[in-house]
């Protein structure tokens, strides 16, 4: 069983990857760059999200 912590920190991990997934979709270079730097952070960011919310399937 989940720890409460765990599972929201997971649920933000979640929203997360959706936000920098819709903007690298729709290449809302602005969100992005004022977000993360730059388009290249967001996607290392995105990696970063992924590995963390598929570690353990």
């Amino acid at each position: 069983m989940s720890r409460p912590l765990t599972v929201i920190i997971k649920q933000q991990a979640e929203v997360e990857h959706q936000k920098i997934s819709s903007a690298i979709i729709q290449n809302d270079c602005d969100y992005l760059k004022n977000k993360y730097g730059s388009k290249e952070k967001a996607e290392s960011r995105l990696q970063k999200l992924e590995e963390f919310l598929n570690y353990g399937k």
